[in-house]
């Protein structure tokens, strides 16, 4: 085995580690002690990989963003399926979400989702012109995506910082309808303006 191979799936086996114990302990209160212990390494081991545990959920947190992303590419899905499939992730990992949300912070925990976000809505984008059979141009494309992106971001945090309380079928409607409506109109009025 490389020693890139065996890092990464060092690293692998403390991000599970860490989200296996921030479902029944708080991240403030789980230790480098914990983790190593969860994977039978040593503290060298976590050190050697990261500097604290912030960078442990950092680097966790932005994988499991990645691997988000990779699946529903992976499935060929479209907008509803992409933001039923967020929507789930979050729900199925919600103590590690709210851990990245209240201890990274909402900026940070914001700039992460963003750079994925630019997939989902440039595959959005394109479901939607070829559903429409519309062309627009590519400067246009990128500045829709530019655009939608801190509104779907904004709501992805949202629905992270107030899971508990949200009447999650509603609020899933309220997104897609949203999101479809507003893009669907404004790629119908570049069409009809050639933009």
């Amino acid at each position: 085995m490389t020693n890139d191979l065996q890092s990464s799936e060092t690293k692998l086996k403390m991000g599970e580690a860490l989200k296996k114990l921030v479902n029944y302990k708080a991240f403030s209160k789980i230790t480098v002690g914990d983790i190593v212990t969860e994977c039978g390494l040593n503290r060298n081991s976590f050190y050697y990989h990261f500097e604290n545990m912030f960078d442990l959920l950092y680097w966790t947190y932005d994988q499991e963003i990645k691997n988000i992303v990779t699946a529903f590419q992976n499935a060929n899905a479209d907008y509803t399926q992409s933001f039923e499939f967020i929507l789930s992730y979050i729900d199925q990992n919600i103590n590690l979400c709210q851990a990245a949300y209240e201890s990274l912070g909402e900026n940070d925990l914001e700039n992460m989702i963003e750079r994925d976000l630019k997939i989902f809505l440039t595959v959005s984008v394109a479901h939607i012109t070829d559903e429409l059979k519309i062309e627009i141009s590519e400067d246009y494309k990128n500045f829709l995506i530019f655009n939608f992106s801190p509104m779907v971001r904004f709501q992805i945090v949202w629905y992270i910082r107030y899971n508990d309380k949200l009447d999650k079928p509603r609020f899933l409607e309220y997104i897609k309808t949203t999101f479809y409506n507003s893009l669907t109109s404004a790629i119908m009025a570049a069409g009809k303006k050639g933009l």
